[in-house]
């Protein structure tokens, strides 16, 4: 399986969630940003070059959390948090590239 899913699954997520959703479709959402950015950030510290990129999605992951959820409240607040967290998975999309390719 292609590990490229782990930056364009939670890019699709976020866009379907600038609709209007019922509150179970975020809790799905948190699942997927939370796990891609858990995968994200390993693969920035198995690189070694890149010292910032793992505490950055390490605090996306912690954010998203399905666990112990983070409450902005407000949908505007969480649309500015959705896209920047989406331009982070699209600049760092090379860290989910598989090894052999």
């Amino acid at each position: 399986m292609t590990t490229r899913l782990v930056w364009i699954a939670p890019l699709v997520v976020m866009g379907i969630g600038v609709l209007p959703m019922p509150y179970g479709y975020y809790n799905i959402l948190r699942v997927v940003v939370c796990v891609s950015a858990i995968f994200m950030a390993f693969r920035a510290i198995k690189t070694h070059n890149r010292q910032l990129v793992p505490w950055l999605f390490g605090g996306l992951a912690l954010l998203y959390n399905p666990v112990l959820p983070v409450h902005l409240n407000e949908k505007a607040i969480w649309m500015i948090v959705n896209a920047v967290t989406a331009l982070l998975f699209i600049i760092f999309r090379d860290l989910s590239n598989d090894e052999d390719e």
